[in-house]
């Protein structure tokens, strides 16, 4: 099975991981591509700080030793093999104390279906706003279709200081499910105005707030199940991080 080289990759991602990401708990308003945060364009969103945007390829997903952080260090015998660096500004611990990136291993990732290797700081990350504070990785997620390695969609993960009540009691949020997740009160939703419906979400009660998923599908990805058929599995693997 050949795999794509970088031009290959980018051009896949361009023509068919559109996603509509309107009014996230963790983002203001806009359209943007997963080919943006492929090519390091200036951040997801007005006001929020930039990743190194960057979805690596499988050939570059090969473990590093992770790096202490000195503001959310994981925990002692954790397995996390991807070094990423701390949150801006002090976020962790001074707005948030449970920064994903350093609390959820990867053996959870991989149990959900993503690629482990590919974790990084998700570009939509808010560290400076006085009422607000949203941090956290994002994954990729990759299948053979037709004999070539693509990349089908992408698991976000943030702590944020929102509640579930900004969730359930937005009228931009449809909320789908408010079963509990791993005990935990919860809500699945999906934005009201999303049109292309590649995105659904899941927001945990969680002590800083709520810890916000999110399972992003390529429209074009038949490989891969639908957002909100996947998303409550996905959360369920991911919430007990939470209880590490």
């Amino acid at each position: 099975m050949r795999k794509p080289t970088r031009r290959q990759r980018e051009a896949d991602v361009t023509s068919r991981l559109t996603v509509r990401t309107e009014s996230r708990p963790r983002q203001r308003a806009a359209t943007v591509t997963m080919a943006a945060a492929i090519a390091a364009v200036a951040g997801l969103l007005v006001g929020c700080s930039e990743s190194n945007g960057t979805a690596p390829t499988p050939e570059t997903s090969a473990a590093a030793p992770v790096s202490a952080s000195p503001s959310s260090p994981p925990l002692p015998g954790s397995s996390i093999q991807v070094s990423v660096p701390p949150a801006a500004d002090n976020a962790v611990p001074g707005k948030v104390a449970f920064d994903p990136c350093f609390r959820v291993e990867d053996s959870l990732i991989a149990a959900a279906g993503f690629d482990a290797g590919s974790r990084e700081r998700n570009s939509a990350e808010v560290t400076d706003f006085p009422t607000r504070t949203d941090v956290g990785c994002t994954f990729w997620r990759y299948a053979d279709i037709n004999g070539e390695v693509a990349l089908t969609g992408a698991l976000d993960i943030m702590t944020s200081t929102s509640t579930l009540a900004d969730v359930t009691g937005n009228d931009k949020y449809q909320v789908i499910d408010s079963a509990p997740i791993n005990g935990r009160p919860a809500a699945i939703y999906r934005m009201t105005e999303e049109i292309m419906m590649s995105s659904c979400y899941a927001a945990i009660e969680a002590p800083d707030g709520t810890l916000q998923i999110a399972v992003d599908k390529a429209p074009s990805a038949a490989v891969t199940p639908e957002p909100c058929e996947q998303i409550r599995e996905v959360a369920e693997i991911i919430a007990p991080a939470l209880d590490s």
